[in-house]
């Protein structure tokens, strides 16, 4: 799953060098980079460490959710889980930003409806 979201982001950079940087601003998937590519590896870490907790329990004399291979097993399955939706929001998000953009280049929208659709995001963004 880490080489396709790398895959993911690798097609946005050359969408967006391909539209001289117009479709985003090049800081921003500079930000995508750091803050999901490169943060990939210990997300996917967190993962590892809670299945190997849990490889490691015997559910047949678990009794309680305070067992320390349990708990240590539920954060860091937790943690890795929250930290890889939180990426591929910010991924999805990124591509739809991105597609607005190129529909508006490409005269497909109008200026008034890029901006409404940005109201919209930015309302759905609020109630969540």
């Amino acid at each position: 799953m880490k080489s396709e979201i790398e895959s993911i982001y690798n097609i946005y950079d050359k969408l967006n060098k391909n539209f001289d940087n117009k479709l985003i601003d090049a800081s921003e998937l500079r930000d995508l980079k750091e803050n999901v590519i490169d943060c990939l590896e210990m997300d996917f870490e967190y993962l590892k460490k809670g299945l190997a907790e849990f490889e490691k329990l015997n559910f047949e004399e678990l009794t309680s959710s305070k067992d320390s291979l349990y708990t240590l097993g539920v954060v860091n399955l937790s943690m890795g889980l929250v930290n890889i939706i939180g990426d591929l929001q910010d991924l999805e998000e990124t591509l739809n930003n991105m597609n607005r953009k190129f529909m508006l280049l490409s005269n497909e929208i109008t200026e008034e409806e890029y901006n409404k659709s940005l109201e919209i995001i930015t309302k759905t963004n609020k109630s969540n």
